[in-house]
């Protein structure tokens, strides 16, 4: 079983650095580099460990990751303070982390290449806790997760590393659209995951709030593909 559980949690993961992988056809990036950039996701998720138990909450403890609020007010608290936040800065500080260190970083969609790599790596670490923290209801938890979780997480991803680049670059000027590498990926998160918790405050608004859920991810997901097409046309003169 164990097996099982460590498939499904890396499998999702390991479909959408394909497709980012894929994506940069022209001048891809060495293997080990990509591998190199997965593990400082997992070393995300080390860091923000160690941040929650310095917090007054424990986002992996158990039962902790599957209390859900009971007021609006609380699924925004919730989605914004204990996970985007916390989540996006760890994930943008082991982005620059990376490229601080990187001699490969060369081309517009670079940014989006590592900040997905990291992303998914800390993706498929987070699936992995959950799917063991519910034991008996791995299965459902998987398939829920597969389809937007971990394509939530690539979406984050995708705005990190393009507004990353921006930056890198130069073509980010002024101080707002700096701050963009952060803020748009920490209000995507937040927004994904106010919906999620508040879809759970009554029965009947599950279905609504689960279909706002999917119209939300459908166009981000599609924001997102224009981006990633955006910036392969930036470093096109390169290629």
């Amino acid at each position: 079983m164990i097996i099982l559980v460590f498939i499904a949690a890396i499998l999702p993961a390991a479909v959408m650095l394909n497709y980012i992988y894929k994506a940069d056809k022209a001048k891809p990036e060495p293997t080990m580099q990509l591998v190199k950039a997965v593990f400082f996701g997992y070393l995300a998720i080390d860091t923000l460990l160690l941040i929650y138990k310095l917090l007054p909450f424990d986002y992996f403890s158990s039962g902790a990751a599957s209390e859900t609020p009971t007021t609006l007010i609380g699924c925004i608290v919730k989605a914004f303070v204990e996970a985007a936040i916390p989540e996006e800065a760890v994930k943008l500080l082991m982005l620059w982390w990376f490229v601080k260190e990187s001699k490969y970083f060369d081309e517009h969609v670079d940014g989006i290449v590592y900040a997905v790599c990291i992303g998914m790596g800390f993706a498929a670490t987070e699936n992995l806790y959950y799917l063991l923290a519910y034991n008996a209801d791995w299965v459902s938890v998987a398939i829920s997760r597969a389809f937007l979780a971990i394509p939530g997480h690539f979406c984050f991803a995708v705005l990190m590393g393009y507004y990353f680049s921006e930056i890198y670059f130069g073509r980010a000027k002024t101080l707002w659209e700096k701050s963009k590498v952060l803020v748009y990926p920490i209000l995507a998160h937040g927004i994904y995951d106010t919906i999620a918790f508040a879809s759970a405050l009554t029965p009947w608004l599950s279905i609504v709030l689960s279909c706002i859920l999917l119209f939300f991810c459908s166009k981000l997901y599609d924001y997102c593909k224009k981006l990633i097409e955006k910036q392969l046309r930036n470093d096109r003169p390169y290629s």
